[in-house]
């Protein structure tokens, strides 16, 4: 049988500061798909950290990969030494895979630099690095465009042009996505590394976007840990402030260079605004006015903002149903009127909550106190299932009135109240306005 065909497999990675090691596997295809593999291993680079795959099995022709080859084998046989006398393998290396840097049918060579000219073949490059075999499906707004299915250690091609920046990646066997942004008449790369791993280079649009995350993430941290949540807390009011400022200006600064990521930046900071609670008015009427004038109109981010921007100081009690203790459905307005010129503290809590748990045993201490104040409390579960919010009713033994919200009314009650973090209470006054947010004991009896 006659030699028909040499795959190379050159791959590379760092190992500390000062070293990389490498190894080269190189398969010779002989007749009707015989593999001879050489490993050659211990290898030390003095490169920086790079990988490379050809994608199962990649051919050209022999005379062109003999003497790279022959090259290699003889270098590494005799100059396994590491260090500074490996140096010259740095040029060779690139010279060979600017070779094979090329995306035909689907099959793709990587080279040191991700190739970012917009005259580039490979539109969407995916690099699976996970253990086993992938396949991808890539979409745009639940329309499949296109699939492929990747080898491991291999590379493959969506050659696809769009006008939308966002994009998303769906695997079959792994069951993850990704939502990643590509730039106008510009290559992606986007390496997977199997389960929910996934890294995107060559794109601004999407480092725009996680690197804005990461410092949302950082900022509602410093927000949340502040010494009070009380919304007269002037403290946590002075870093709600820069936080909101900080939000604003990368919307606004997002919103010229792409609609479609400013919205997702948003959709995500209501996220992080949800587990404030306190929202400032000016701060969402402000947003609301940017976001009304989208055309056409985004609806839902549009109803998220507007039920943040009415939990606000002084504004009146939304009523909803609740069943009680006793199984009976009863609405909050009724409760509101029983009260007899009470104020009304309506606590958001579930038994699964330790630190509303904990908040009961508090309130329990100091419910004598908080009725001498003419407050009384509601206890509100979000508990989906009755018999847990019953056994927490009994272990607890809370002598205020309980409700459970219904299934069907509990998504509805966490946006109207922006309760999804809790524990979480208002207090109403007698005429149902709101006079606290997330008051603290020392609040309630001061008040």
């Amino acid at each position: 049988m006659g030699l028909a065909s040499v795959t190379a497999k050159f791959i590379w990675r760092k190992h500390g500061e000062n070293s990389t090691r490498g190894q080269i596997n190189l398969a010779v295809t002989i007749g009707a798909g015989q593999h001879i593999s050489t490993m050659f291993s211990k290898v030390f680079f003095g490169i920086g950290s790079s990988v490379f795959h050809s994608h199962n099995p990649f051919t050209m022709p022999v005379n062109v990969l003999i003497p790279i080859i022959s090259g290699f084998c003889f270098f590494l046989l005799t100059k396994e030494q590491g260090g500074d006398v490996l140096r010259p393998i740095r040029s060779r290396c690139s010279e060979t895979i600017s070779a094979f840097n090329n995306c035909k049918n689907n099959l793709c060579l990587d080279n040191l630099d991700f190739v970012s000219d917009s005259s580039a073949i490979c539109e969407i490059q995916i690099v699976n690095k996970a253990k086993e075999v992938e396949t991808f499906y890539l979409t745009i707004k639940g329309k499949l465009l296109d699939s492929i299915r990747i080898d491991k250690d291999a590379f493959g091609c969506f050659n696809i042009t769009t006008d939308r920046s966002l994009l998303q990646l769906d695997t079959k066997k792994s069951k993850s996505r990704l939502l990643f942004f590509k730039d106008k008449n510009r290559p992606v790369k986007i390496l997977f590394g199997g389960g929910r791993e996934f890294l995107v280079e060559g794109s601004k649009l999407d480092s725009i976007w996680r690197v804005a995350v990461s410092i949302q993430d950082s900022l509602i941290k410093n927000v949340e840990n502040c010494a009070s949540r009380s919304s007269g807390d002037s403290a946590f009011i002075s870093v709600k402030e820069k936080y909101e400022n900080w939000c604003f200006n990368e919307f606004t600064s997002m919103l010229s260079k792409d609609t479609i990521l400013a919205v997702r930046f948003l959709n995500y900071h209501v996220l992080n605004l949800r587990r404030i609670t306190f929202v400032s008015p000016i701060y969402t009427d402000s947003i609301i006015h940017l976001v009304s004038k989208f055309n056409p109109p985004n609806i839902d981010l549009l109803n998220d903002l507007t039920s943040l921007s009415r939990l606000r100081l002084g504004s009146q009690m939304v009523h909803f149903p609740f069943t009680s203790q006793a199984g009976d459905t009863l609405n909050t307005s009724e409760f509101f009127m029983s009260q007899s010129g009470d104020k009304v503290l309506v606590d958001f809590w579930a038994s699964w909550c330790k630190p509303c748990r904990a908040k009961n045993k508090t309130l329990k201490e100091r419910y004598a106190a908080l009725r001498e104040r003419n407050i009384q409390i509601l206890g509100i579960s979000l508990d989906e299932k009755a018999p847990a919010w019953e056994n927490a009713l009994g272990e607890d033994e809370l002598p205020w009135p309980q409700g459970l919200i219904p299934g069907s009314e509990l998504k509805k009650i966490q946006r109207v109240f922006n309760c999804y973090a809790i524990p979480c209470s208002l207090l109403f006054s007698p005429k149902g306005e709101l006079l606290l947010i997330n008051p603290t004991i020392e609040d309630l009896l001061i008040n």
